[in-house]
C-alpha cells in the first residue's frame, strides 16, 4: 500500500469522524480501502487505535468524535461489531441514549454511500453476533434490540441477512449454505431427528423479531414442539401447510405443536379418569370374587348343618 494510499485513507476517517455532515468524498475512501485488498485488518485497527479507538473503549469516552469513529471501525472490521455493542451499552426495552441517537444518525447518512462490498462486511458482524448467541455469549433480547433500532445500518442488513437464512433453508441441499453463514449451523439439516437445544436462542431471537416461520423451525428444531402462539401468526400459504392431512411443513420440516395448558390439564384428567376406572374395574373385581367365595362358604356350611 502506498503512501498516497495510507495518508488519503487517515484524512478521510479525521473528516468523517469531526464533522457532523458526513462528507461523501470521505466514504468514497474508506468504500475504496475496504475494496483494497492491501488495507489489511491490521492496518485498520492500528488506524483506528491511532484515532483513540483501543482508549475509547478502554475509558469508556463517549465523544461525538468517539462515537464516529467506533461507528466506522465496527462497519468495517466485523469482528468488532460485538465489542461496539457493548461499548454502547445496548439495553433491550429501553429507548436509545443519546450516544446510540448520535450513532445512529451517523449510520443513517452513512448509508447512502455504502456500497454492496461494505454491507457484505456488516453481514459477516452479523454473523459473528449470531454465533456469540449460539454461545450464550449475548441475549436474544438485546440483539432484537439492536436489529430494530430504526435508521441503523445493521437494521437493514439483518434483513437481507433474514432473506439469505430464508432462502438456505429452502433449497436444498441445506447444509452448504448454512454452513456458510454461520458456525456449525449445518448440524441442523443433518440432524433434525435430535432436539438441538443449542439453537434455542435462535428461536427466541426469531420470535422477538417477529420472523415467526423462522421461530417456529427453530423451535421445532431445539425443543422438538412449537409454542401454539407462534404457529397462529404464521401465515398458511400452501408451502406452508402443505397438507392439511400431513399437517405443517416449515422448510421441509414437519412441526409438532406444543400443547396448551389447557390441553395438559385435560390429558392429566383423562389419565387420572382412566387410573380410577381401572381402580374402580380391579377393587369391584376383588370384592365380587370376595363375595363369591364367601357365599360359596355359607352354602357349603349350610349344607355340612342340614346333613
Amino acid at each position: 500500500m502506498n503512501s498516497q494510499t495510507q495518508t488519503s485513507l487517515k484524512l478521510a476517517i479525521r473528516k468523517l469522524i469531526h464533522s457532523s455532515q458526513v462528507k461523501p468524498e470521505a466514504v468514497e475512501e474508506i468504500v475504496k480501502a475496504v475494496e483494497n485488498e492491501q488495507v489489511t485488518d491490521e492496518y485498520w485497527e492500528n488506524l483506528f487505535n491511532n484515532e483513540g479507538a483501543d482508549i475509547g473503549i478502554k475509558e469508556k469516552i463517549y465523544s461525538p468524535q468517539m462515537v464516529r469513529l467506533m461507528t466506522i471501525r465496527a462497519m468495517v472490521l466485523p469482528e468488532t461489531l460485538p465489542q461496539f455493542l457493548a461499548w454502547l451499552n445496548i439495553q433491550p426495552g429501553k429507548k436509545p441514549d443519546e450516544n446510540q441517537m448520535m450513532s445512529l444518525g451517523f449510520q443513517s447518512q452513512m448509508s447512502a454511500y455504502l456500497n454492496e462490498l461494505i454491507k457484505e462486511e456488516i453481514i459477516q458482524g452479523i454473523d459473528l453476533l449470531m454465533i456469540k448467541l449460539l454461545k450464550k455469549q449475548i441475549t436474544p433480547e438485546i440483539l432484537a434490540s439492536f436489529f430494530q433500532m430504526e435508521g441503523s445500518i445493521w437494521n437493514v442488513c439483518y434483513q437481507d441477512y433474514v432473506k439469505i437464512i430464508n432462502h438456505g433453508l429452502n433449497v436444498t441441499p441445506k447444509s452448504e449454505m448454512l454452513n456458510s453463514r454461520m458456525d456449525n449451523l449445518s448440524d441442523i439439516s443433518n440432524n433434525l431427528s435430535n432436539n438441538l437445544t443449542y439453537y434455542y436462542p435462535m428461536a427466541k431471537l426469531f420470535e422477538l423479531l417477529a420472523e415467526y416461520k423462522l421461530a417456529a423451525y427453530f423451535y421445532q428444531v431445539s425443543c422438538g414442539e412449537v409454542p401454539q402462539n407462534i404457529l397462529s401468526k404464521i401465515s398458511l400459504d400452501p408451502q406452508t401447510y402443505k397438507d392439511r392431512d400431513s399437517g405443517i411443513i416449515i422448510y421441509g420440516l414437519y412441526i409438532t405443536r406444543k400443547a396448551t395448558k389447557i390441553e395438559l390439564m385435560s390429558m392429566q384428567m383423562i389419565e387420572l379418569m382412566i387410573y380410577i376406572k381401572h381402580g374402580i374395574i380391579y377393587w369391584y373385581g376383588k370384592i365380587f370374587n370376595l363375595l363369591k367365595s364367601l357365599f360359596l362358604a355359607i352354602i357349603a356350611i349350610t349344607i355340612t348343618l342340614i346333613k
